[in-house]
C-alpha cells in the first residue's frame, strides 16, 4: 500500500455502518508544510532585509536626475545570490554592486532616477530584485521610489473630459501657472487626437465598426506665448465633434527643456439618453 492511499475502516453502531478514513492526509499535510519550511526557495525571501522599502526623493524639477541607493542585508545563515535588477521603466539606471552575499554581509542597489522632460505631479516606479537558484531567476522583493514632480509651469484642470452630442461645440479653458522666477515662453500649443468613429445607428459602442482617424476640427487659442513670473495666462480650446464615438489625446504646452501634457477624453453621442 502506498503512503498516501486512503483504505476505509468500517465500525458497526447498532445497524449503523461508518466509514472512518485513517490520518494520513495529516501526515501528508505535514510533509507538504516540512518541505515550503525548511525549501531553500522558502529560506533565502526572508532571510534578507532591505533598506529602505520605499525610497522617497521628495521634490524635484523636470529634467533633473537624482542618486538612489537601497542596501541588502542578509541576516540568514544561507549564501544568497543575486541576479541583475530591473526597474520598471527605462527613467531609473540601477546597479547591484554583489552578486554574491554570504551570512552577515551586504550588497547595495544604486542608480539614477531623471524625471525626464514631460513628467508631472507625483511619480512612482519600481526597482525588482531577482535570486538566482538553480540557474533559475525568482523576484524576492519590488523595492519602490517616489518624486513629486515640478515644472516650470502648471495647469488646470488636470484632465479635459466631455459627454456631448454630433454638432455640438466643446469649449474649455486652461489655466496655466508659472512657478518660475523668470518668465516661460512658450514655444509650441498643439493637440495630439484620435477619433474612434462609429457609423453605426443609435447610441451603442459597436467596436467592430469603428475606424480611426486623426481629430483636427480644434482651435487653440492662447491669451499670451510669455508667462510672467509667478503669473498664469489661459489657453482656450475649440473642439468641433461631428461623428459619434470617442475622443482621446493630449493638449502639448512645450518651452524650454521641457514641456507638460494635458489628457483630453471625450465621448460624442447621436443623442443624450
Amino acid at each position: 500500500m502506498s503512503l498516501f492511499a486512503l483504505p476505509s475502516v468500517s465500525i458497526l453502531h447498532g445497524s449503523v455502518t461508518k466509514a472512518v478514513l485513517p490520518c494520513y492526509t495529516n501526515m501528508k499535510l505535514h510533509i507538504i508544510i516540512a518541505i515550503l519550511v525548511f525549501s531553500p526557495m522558502y529560506t533565502h525571501a526572508q532571510q534578507l532585509r532591505f533598506e529602505p522599502m520605499i525610497l522617497d526623493l521628495g521634490e524635484m524639477r523636470q529634467n533633473e536626475v537624482r542618486t538612489m541607493r537601497y542596501t541588502i542585508h542578509n541576516t540568514g545563515s544561507d549564501t544568497v545570490y543575486l541576479g541583475e535588477p530591473r526597474a520598471s521603466c527605462g527613467c531609473t539606471a540601477i546597479l547591484l554592486d554583489a552578486s554574491t552575499l554570504p551570512p552577515g554581509d551586504s550588497a547595495s542597489i544604486t542608480g539614477e532616477f531623471s524625471s525626464g522632460p514631460y513628467m508631472l505631479g507625483e511619480i512612482n516606479k519600481s526597482v525588482q530584485v531577482i535570486q538566482m537558484l538553480n540557474d533559475q531567476e525568482r523576484n524576492i522583493a519590488t523595492l519602490r521610489v517616489r518624486a513629486e514632480v515640478v515644472g516650470d509651469l502648471s495647469y488646470e484642470p488636470s484632465t479635459v473630459q466631455f459627454r456631448v452630442v454630433i454638432g455640438d461645440t466643446v469649449k474649455t479653458r486652461i489655466i496655466l501657472r508659472s512657478n518660475s522666477e523668470k518668465t516661460v515662453e512658450i514655444s509650441d500649443i498643439s493637440t495630439s487626437l484620435l477619433a474612434y468613429v462609429d457609423d453605426s445607428p443609435g447610441n451603442t459602442y459597436d467596436a467592430s465598426q469603428v475606424r480611426t482617424m486623426p481629430f483636427t476640427d480644434v482651435l487653440l487659442e492662447p491669451e499670451s506665448r510669455a508667462v510672467p513670473p509667478g503669473g498664469e495666462i489661459f489657453v482656450d480650446v475649440t473642439m468641433f465633434p461631428k461623428d459619434k464615438g470617442q475622443i482621446n489625446g493630449m493638449l502639448r504646452v512645450a518651452f524650454p527643456q521641457a514641456e507638460i501634457r494635458i489628457p483630453i477624453v471625450g465621448v460624442v453621442l447621436r443623442y443624450i439618453p
